[in-house]
């Protein structure tokens, strides 16, 4: 969560990743 979140968090900031 912590790695994917900053990953896809960063192009995707919708949300995806964050739950």
């Amino acid at each position: 969560m912590s790695r994917v979140c900053d990953l896809t968090g960063k192009r995707a900031m919708v949300g995806n990743n964050v739950s």
